[in-house]
Formats: C-alpha cells, sequence, structure tokens
C-alpha cells in the first residue's frame, strides 16, 4: 500500500504528518505498507468490539514458483535463455524465456524478448523472484543461494513531505544499513552435531 491508495475506505496518507505517516507509532519508515496476502474485509481495529476475520492461507508452493524454478534451473544448466530440446536424456519444449513470459502474462506484463542475452536474462529472471515470490519466505533463501548479500545490505525508502497546497514531495533516502558477512551463507554447524562426528569440518568463518 502506498500514499495515496484506498483501503477499508480510507485513503493511505503515508507522508510525514499524515494518518498513516510519522511520527505515527509504527508508521512505516519506507512511506509503504504490506497489502500482499490480506483480506481486506478482516478488521484489525483494536477496541471495536467486533471482530471479522478470516481462514488465513498462506500460499507454500505456488505455480508461478514452478515456472521460476525451472526457468533457472534450465537457464543455468545450459546457459542458453532460449533452449529448448534433449538435455541429459530428458525433452525440455519450453524454453527459460518461456517460462518467465508465462508468469509475467498472468498480469499482463510484457514478455522478455527472445534475444535477451544471458546477463541480462539472469537479472532479469532474478528480479522477477523478487517481485513475484515476495514476502512468501524466498527472497532470504535466493540471496544466499545466489551469494549476492553484500549487494542487499542498503534499504531504501520514501520519505514524502506536503506542502500547504498539499503537494507532495518525494526524497529518497537510506533507511537502513545492514551487517554482511560472506560466511552469512552458510549456517554453523552446531557444536552438538561436530562433538557427535570428528570427521565434520565448520562451515568458513565460524
Amino acid at each position: 500500500l502506498a500514499n495515496g491508495m484506498s483501503f477499508k475506505n480510507d485513503i493511505i496518507e503515508s507522508f510525514d504528518g499524515g494518518r498513516n505517516g510519522a511520527p505515527q507509532d509504527g508508521a512505516s519508515p519506507t512511506s509503504y505498507y504490506l497489502r500482499k496476502l490480506l483480506q481486506e474485509d478482516t478488521n484489525i481495529d483494536e477496541g471495536t468490539g467486533t471482530i471479522t476475520s478470516f481462514g488465513h492461507i498462506f500460499p507454500m508452493f505456488r505455480y508461478a514458483e514452478v515456472y521460476l524454478n525451472y526457468a533457472e534451473a534450465l537457464f543455468e544448466a545450459t546457459g542458453n535463455p532460449n533452449f529448448t530440446g534433449d538435455w541429459e536424456g530428458k525433452r525440455y519444449d519450453m524454453s527459460p524465456v518461456a517460462a518467465v513470459n508465462a508468469v509475467r502474462a498472468r498480469s499482463f506484463m510484457q514478455g522478455l524478448d527472445e534475444n535477451i542475452d544471458e546477463t541480462s536474462f539472469r537479472t532479469r529472471l532474478r528480479n522477477e523472484r523478487r517481485v513475484e515470490l515476495a514476502f512468501e519466505n524466498h527472497r532470504f533463501w535466493d540471496i544466499r543461494r545466489w551469494k549476492i548479500g553484500d549487494q542487499t545490505v542498503k534499504i531504501y525508502g520514501l520519505r514524502l513531505s506536503k506542502d500547504a497546497n498539499d503537494v507532495i514531495t518525494k526524497e529518497k533516502y537510506l533507511v537502513q544499513e545492514r551487517v554482511w558477512d560472506d560466511k552469512m551463507n552458510y549456517y554453523p554447524i552446531g557444536n552438538g552435531e561436530m562433538n557427535r562426528n570428528e570427521n565434520l569440518i565448520q562451515n568458513t568463518d565460524w
């Protein structure tokens, strides 16, 4: 949810001094609020005396993820965004580009160009996962799998200000700079496991 959008019959005001902005307690530091997976008719107001709730369904595995997993696996195996044919005894009739475009088509998004090069495709594919699977417990692991943690330490948001003429000005600013160390690509092996098996070698820097 962004400033100016409607939610539960109210307009979001995430600008400084607005109903949903600083210095309100709990105001988002980025000016954005999570809308995904939230049933709008759910009553989330305290002290109303009435409760309207719905069964909360969290997607553990979506068909969009199947497409994106397929696209990444086939692309990283072959190095070809447009690969179709036989690979190690299996037949693949859908190319990595086609798989990504199947996800984008569902949201009426323009498809990726079939002439896309390898580097650009990897960038677009990873961004597609970041956007499509946001808040579904994938990003944490994708960052470690791709070993790009050092590229994700700076968290940016928008600072919104409203003047006397109701004009909103926007300023991108650094909300938080997180700590990253490459050893965080792996978990440490617990001391209990190390004691049980002397052949285990602890992960680097742990």
